[in-house]
């Protein structure tokens, strides 16, 4: 299985769904092939912005939730029924969450957690459920926090039991990466998210460039190490990795509008770039058009998870290059260098 997730990961899905139907065919009262199917085709759709992979996704994962279900039947001490139960609705509720289907992408919180904290309790040393439990427990203490009101507190009794649980989450997910199992490298992914929306940009491009040497078509990593270029006001690097993300879309016929953050990203780097050799009109255009892009791009695909911290982060960069846009127009001998203290000291 190990291997078949290597193959996912890489973009290799022809290998991956190989390896998945092999398993299939020699194993099939078993659970874990269809869900590794169907994990195939959520990451899939995650990595493309394709949804016409998600009828075979629900396919695969009713037949994993079935076979979790019929194991649990059959020895209700045995953890791995919880297992592939949790996991599978973790899947379903990113994909509701990315389809904005928020209701439904916190019932199925609810289930993973219910079922993955089972499987714990009947084996601590099942590393790989400490992946799931640590990346809800961790955006779900984070949205109870920030949102307050009615959403705060469902979130809050339902999930987190009642309380701030992103440090527990961290060692949670520390522990899926030491264990060095099948969603280790999915817990690198989760720990390099936290890490940027923590401010923790070194240890974040750590993850990264770990990510993205080992996975070299794997968008999400280049995506990181583009917005911590960018955050530490790198504009040429970020320009360099949001353009690699560029070629991927390209390589792989996808459709470029499918991906518009990518063309916000390498926008704000180009004008970044260029602060000082644009001319104040045509700079001034060039902001007027990513705010009103950003404002319209209500989802990032590739960070979905911290969408509102990206947005955040970008409109406090287009407010410092009009900043220094109106200096130059009243005064046209200044270089535009000094935002860039303001921009780190800004996050």
């Amino acid at each position: 299985m190990s291997v078949g997730v290597s193959y996912t990961l890489a973009g290799e899905n022809e290998r991956a769904k190989k390896v998945f139907s092999d398993f299939i065919e020699n194993h099939p009262e078993h659970p874990q092939g269809y869900f590794f199917m169907a994990g195939m085709y959520a990451e899939s759709i995650t990595l493309s912005h394709d949804w016409s992979g998600m009828a075979n996704f629900e396919k695969y994962a009713d037949l994993t939730i079935k076979k979790a279900n019929k194991l649990i039947k059959l020895n209700k001490k045995d953890p791995t029924g919880y297992f592939y139960l949790g996991n599978i609705h973790g899947y379903y509720g990113l994909l509701h969450g990315q389809m904005q289907n928020f209701f439904k992408a916190f019932i199925s919180s609810v289930k993973t957690v219910k079922n993955l904290k089972k499987s714990l309790e009947l084996n601590k040393e099942l590393y790989d459920s400490y992946y799931g439990l640590g990346t809800i427990y961790y955006y779900a203490s984070k949205k109870h926090i920030e949102s307050g009101g009615m959403v705060g507190w469902v979130v809050k009794k339902f999930i987190t039991e009642g309380r701030d649980m992103r440090a527990e989450a961290l060692e949670m997910l520390k522990k899926a990466v030491a264990g060095k199992g099948i969603t280790a490298d999915f817990a690198q992914s989760v720990l390099m998210w936290i890490a940027i929306s923590e401010g923790r940009d070194d240890d974040a491009k750590t993850i990264g460039m770990r990510m993205s040497k080992k996975y070299p078509l794997d968008k999400r990593p280049r995506w990181g190490l583009g917005r911590i270029a960018l955050l530490q006001a790198e504009c040429g690097n970020a320009g360099r990795h949001f353009d690699k993300i560029v070629q991927m879309i390209n390589r792989e016929n996808l459709p470029p509008k499918s991906f518009p953050e990518v063309q916000n990203a390498v926008e704000i780097s180009r004008v970044c770039l260029e602060i000082n050799s644009l001319n104040p009109k045509e700079l001034k255009t060039s902001i007027k058009r990513l705010r009103n892009k950003i404002r319209k791009d209500k989802i990032v695909w590739l960070e979905y998870s911290n969408a509102e911290d990206v947005k955040k982060h970008w409109f406090f960069m287009l407010d410092s290059f009009e900043s220094c846009s109106d200096k130059r127009k009243d005064t046209p001998d200044y270089f535009c260098e000094n935002y860039r203290k303001d921009w780190k000291s800004g996050f």
